[in-house]
């Protein structure tokens, strides 16, 4: 127990014996993917039997969560105005890996009410107050346990300075033309 297939296979065919080796149950953890965790017959055997071995197998990636979402939906946006971002709390780890944290990358803004961008996992939602003109973008990475989920989507929102009027028709042209 605790050792490779190799290092399985080896002290088997040494002892005269066969090796069954099975992928069973999703390993514990990292370190233990791949370690053998049971086996069947055990004691006294006959020379040449074939014993089962089960293996940890690969613990299965988590998909990418979804976009967050943005309140309010439209703008325009100015800066220091505050917004809320959510999203769905996550259902996708692997069994046995749950939910421990989101962790949160903001450029652009500013997190209200919040220490760090590692949030727990009962936190589905965080104000942000928007920075300098610009864009802001937000993604976020669900943790399930010690594997972390592809970064999400990134949501953009565009943020516009309301004191830079609209002075950009003038471009100074005129109907140009010219004619005989």
């Amino acid at each position: 127990l605790g050792k490779t297939e190799a290092q399985v296979t080896e002290l088997l065919t040494g002892a005269g014996l066969r090796i069954d080796a099975i992928t069973g149950n999703i390993a514990p953890s990292q370190d233990a993917v791949g370690q053998a965790y049971r086996v069947n017959p055990t004691g006294s055997v006959a020379e040449n039997t074939l014993i089962a071995v089960y293996f940890y197998a690969e613990i299965p990636s988590p998909p990418a969560p979804s976009a967050m979402v943005v309140t309010p939906a439209a703008g325009p946006y100015a800066p220091a105005d505050e917004i809320t971002l959510s999203w769905p709390a996550y259902a996708q780890c692997p069994s046995g890996f749950p939910v421990t944290n989101y962790i949160l990358e903001i450029v652009g803004g500013t997190l209200i009410d919040e220490a760090d961008a590692t949030l727990g996992p009962n936190k589905n939602s965080v104000g942000v107050t928007l920075g300098d003109p610009g864009t802001l973008q937000a993604s976020y990475v669900v943790s399930c346990s010690d594997i972390n989920t592809p970064k999400s989507q990134t949501v953009s929102v565009t943020i516009t300075d309301p004191d830079a009027g609209s002075d950009e028709d003038s471009d100074g042209g005129g109907e140009g033309g010219g004619g005989a």
